[in-house]
């Protein structure tokens, strides 16, 4: 087991992207946890632009750099990436076709399932690093993980409905009965004293921590439970719910992101980054002119030109959201260290 190594490239870089975008949402949310902003607070257009163009959206794309802009990987599973684009369009057209709440839901399962995916990946990573191989360490991740995640979640499902939405209004299904959170907070509770007694035990007899994966974990309770328990507004929950998501996962694609002549990695952070902000900017674009017609001061009035039609919505929005439903699937299988990703391992210097 390694004990010279604690991070997954530096204290710095780890701390700034991995851990720092839960302590700048936590910042950027002060003001409405202290009272200084309505409980119900909606996200101003300084914060859309912000967390939801530059951050959320703009992470879905960087995993172009992962798979579709990577030569060596696209020739690796050509059926998967190719495929996966064509499934995802012609299922979303026909569920928004037969019904579109139903359409909205299933994505929203779906995102909900991405979004713990990757805090349960982040966690294994830690657990690579220092070389943590005890399989109830793993188990009692996972487990702190999943109860600090969807617990929340539930919670959410049994006060519906909430002043903010995953995607928009009515795509999760409820309201829960109340003794579901009877049952749950008891488990909240246990499931979270035990792990941090097992990291206490496991410290003291190792003599060291693993304070990437310590942080980690108390970033995604905070994030969670801050975001859809504590408070019930769309700004606080857009603000927790993306950095901690998108940041890191742009990050973690920089740093494993194949080098040339393989793919075409940026030699430098700010294309990388560049890239990312005008694909956002275009998809976004096109979501305002073809569906949603909300934000002609970003993108100009001419974003109302087709979004009034009643066709548009079948035509676009599955068409549309084939970028992140993609992303979600294939997440599945690029970070993988089973053997399935040949050179991962080495990128991340494991």
């Amino acid at each position: 087991m390694s004990t010279s190594r604690r991070w997954i490239r530096s204290a710095a870089f780890d701390g700034v992207f991995f851990v720092g975008p839960a302590i700048l949402a936590l910042l950027l949310v002060a003001p409405a946890l202290i009272g200084w902003l309505p409980a119900d607070y909606d996200a101003p257009l300084w914060a859309w632009i912000a967390l939801v163009l530059m951050v959320d959206v703009a992470h879905v794309w960087s995993s172009l750099y992962r798979v579709y802009l990577d030569r060596e990987e696209r020739r690796r599973r050509p059926w998967l990436y190719g495929l996966t684009p064509v499934i995802v369009y012609a299922t979303g057209t026909l569920l928004y076709a037969v019904n579109p709440a139903w359409f909205w839901t299933a994505l929203a399962y779906v995102a909900v399932h991405h979004f713990v995916k990757q805090q349960v990946g982040f966690v294994a990573l830690y657990r690579g690093v220092i070389g943590e191989r005890d399989p109830w360490v793993r188990r009692l991740d996972h487990a702190a993980v999943y109860v600090g995640t969807l617990v929340p979640v539930a919670y959410w499902h049994v006060n519906l409905p909430r002043h903010f939405q995953w995607f928009m209004e009515g795509d999760f299904l409820g309201p829960w009965p109340q003794w579901f959170m009877t049952v749950l907070w008891p488990v909240y509770v246990v499931v979270g004293l035990a792990w941090v007694g097992l990291q206490v035990r496991v410290s003291a007899r190792r003599g060291y921590s693993n304070p990437g994966k310590l942080l980690t974990m108390a970033a995604t309770w905070t994030m969670w439970g801050v975001g859809i328990v504590a408070m019930n507004s769309d700004y606080v929950f857009t603000a927790t719910n993306v950095l901690l998501h998108g940041v890191p996962y742009m990050a973690l694609v920089w740093i494993t992101a194949r080098p040339a002549p393989a793919g075409p990695r940026p030699n430098r952070a700010w294309v990388f980054v560049a890239v990312l902000l005008v694909l956002a900017f275009i998809e976004e674009g096109l979501w305002d002119a073809t569906v949603w017609a909300e934000h002609a001061e970003v993108f100009g009035d001419w974003s109302t030109a087709v979004a009034d039609a009643a066709w548009a919505p079948l035509l676009f929005v599955p068409l549309l959201t084939v970028p992140q439903a993609t992303h979600y699937i294939l997440d599945g299988f690029i970070w993988r260290q089973d053997g399935s990703n040949p050179g991962l391992r080495e990128r991340l210097q494991f």
